[in-house]
């Protein structure tokens, strides 16, 4: 689901559609690019994590600013809150801490190789 409430006067801003919409395109070439991660070499594996890291500060940045407002959808809270319990994690900073974590192991193996 998407995370601002239907009708957000938030999404009423050019600048921040814009916004969502450079956040949500770079996620999914991140994605696409990442099919290939295997095939690369030591420099580009950490620069694809660096990416990585980059985007998810940029959603973490804009869901922040739009949870303080009240604009984050109860759909995409229940969504995230029922992924978190999947994976047995309490909080969104406990995702956070493991997603760092996931990223510093990736460039140790990057390093190794």
């Amino acid at each position: 689901p998407p995370p601002l409430l239907p009708g957000s006067k938030a999404l009423d801003s050019p600048l921040v559609r814009e916004e969502l919409q450079s956040i949500m395109d770079a996620h999914e070439g991140l994605v696409r690019m990442g099919e290939g991660y295997g095939k690369w070499d030591r420099e580009g594996k950490k620069a694809y994590i660096r990416m990585l890291e980059g985007v998810e500060d940029r959603w973490a940045t804009f869901l922040a600013r739009f949870e303080l407002m009240g604009d984050v959808s109860e759909e995409y809270k229940a969504t995230c809150s029922a992924f978190l319990k999947n994976y047995q994690m309490a909080s969104v900073a406990e995702f956070r801490d493991w997603l760092a974590e996931t990223r510093e192991g990736m460039v140790r193996d990057a390093e190794a190789s």
